[in-house]
């Protein structure tokens, strides 16, 4: 019995490029934040406890956008395969 040489749960190229940023992001965002000089709105947003508000609304947008385009990229290849393989079209 061969062994197939695909992973078993693939990832799209849009997946790939999503996990490398949020990992490079992870990564540089303490060196980036730490670097910066704290404004007035910086610690007053420190202070009322607010800026976990901001970072959350943030991240959920974020999400949310990532997930629409893997969506978007999912049917634009499904697309793509069902115009492929329609006879009398090419």
């Amino acid at each position: 019995m061969k062994r197939s040489a695909r992973p078993v749960f693939p990832m799209n190229s849009l997946s790939k490029y999503a996990a490398r940023f949020c990992f490079l992001l992870s990564a540089l965002l303490p060196l980036v934040s730490n670097a910066q000089p704290q404004g007035p709105v910086a610690r007053l947003l420190r202070q009322d406890g607010k800026l976990w508000v901001v970072i959350t609304v943030i991240a959920i947008v974020l999400t949310g956008l990532l997930f629409y385009l893997s969506r978007l990229n999912r049917r634009v290849k499904r697309l793509t395969r069902s115009e492929r393989h329609k006879p009398g079209l090419n």
